[in-house]
């Protein structure tokens, strides 16, 4: 289980009254903020948004609708909302994490070819730089060359951004799992 407070209240968003349910994010056991790369500070935050509106026990690892309808109108308002409307100290802590992620992903996608896809070389430079802590056993060439081929899906030899965020999702997911088990070394899985 994870410590934290829990506060559950009616809240009037939106659309109509939704019962919310927040508690303090589990932070990223093992890891210091200081030694996160943005890249992996935005995977951590991505998980510490989960964990806030996963209240439904004694399913808090799972979204329950309600929690879900809830994490989008006051995570991800901003972002459906005109870019221009909005003002960029205004983003949730999840937009942040999301705005870091594409960032990341055209700092190296611009280098080599394509402005908007990933080579091989770009995607090892991205891991060797910004999933330093969060993929040590990835970085020898023979890694990255699975890796890739595993990501290509459509066997172009680029990643496009969708393709790219497979790994993300994975890294995000490992993240999570990883926070349970410094929590009592439990194998936990969704």
């Amino acid at each position: 289980m994870l410590k934290g407070v829990w506060v559950c209240r009616r809240e009037t968003s939106g659309f109509r009254h939704s019962s919310c349910c927040y508690r303090s994010p589990a932070p990223l056991s093992g890891f210091s903020r200081k030694m996160l790369t943005p890249l992996e500070g935005a995977v951590g935050a991505i998980v510490e948004v989960f964990h806030k509106y996963s209240c439904n026990e004694p399913h808090h690892d799972k979204l329950s609708k309600a929690e879900l309808k809830c994490l989008i109108q006051k995570e991800l308002g901003n972002m459906l909302k005109s870019t221009q409307q909005v003002i960029k100290g205004d983003f949730s802590e999840l937009e942040k994490a999301i705005e870091t992620i594409i960032n990341i992903f055209h700092q190296y996608s611009v280098r080599v070819g394509h402005f908007d896809t990933l080579t091989k070389g770009e995607l090892k430079q991205l891991i060797d730089k910004q999933l330093v802590n969060f993929l040590k056993k990835q970085k020898d060439q023979a890694s990255i060359d699975s890796l890739f081929k595993e990501l290509d899906k459509n066997r172009d030899q680029q990643l496009s951004f969708g393709e790219f965020m497979v790994l993300i999702t994975r890294v995000t997911i490992a993240t999570h799992e990883h926070i349970h088990q410094g929590e009592g070394g439990q194998q936990h899985q969704h």
